[in-house]
């Protein structure tokens, strides 16, 4: 019989590995981002050309930190915002050389993270997670 309990618990324990293995690569890094930062880049880099109303509406975050986080990666260099020639009342994001370096590397960190997390489960269980 299945423990769904246990299930909970150890899935909640692999999330928060997971989620404090990407702060603590995080805390130094070279572009000097928190995590919020990463999860926007990450977003932005992988569907360039979204909108800051896209990004609120896949991501559930308000209006008001989505903006406040593209204008801090934009003045560390990271993203750019262009005026959307279809709707003049919004911007189009993409990051920049330097954003799409930042994302790559800091991704590579992100995926040893998740493959020592993942360690010790089997393929059919991982395929479970599908």
């Amino acid at each position: 019989m299945c423990n769904y309990q246990e299930i909970q618990g150890l899935l909640f324990g692999l999330l928060f590995e997971l989620k404090a293995g990407v702060v603590k690569s995080l805390k130094g890094n070279r572009f000097d981002l928190t995590l919020m930062h990463h999860k926007l880049l990450s977003f932005i880099c992988s569907f360039p050309g979204t909108t800051q109303q896209d990004i609120v509406e896949k991501t559930g975050r308000d209006k008001g930190q989505i903006t406040r986080l593209v204008k801090e990666l934009e003045k560390k260099e990271l993203v750019t915002r262009q005026r959307d020639e279809a709707d003049r009342r919004s911007f189009r994001i993409k990051a920049t050389k330097d954003g799409e370096a930042a994302f790559k590397e800091l991704k590579q960190y992100e995926d040893v993270i998740i493959r020592k997390a993942l360690t010790g489960f089997t393929g059919g269980e991982l395929e479970q997670f599908k």
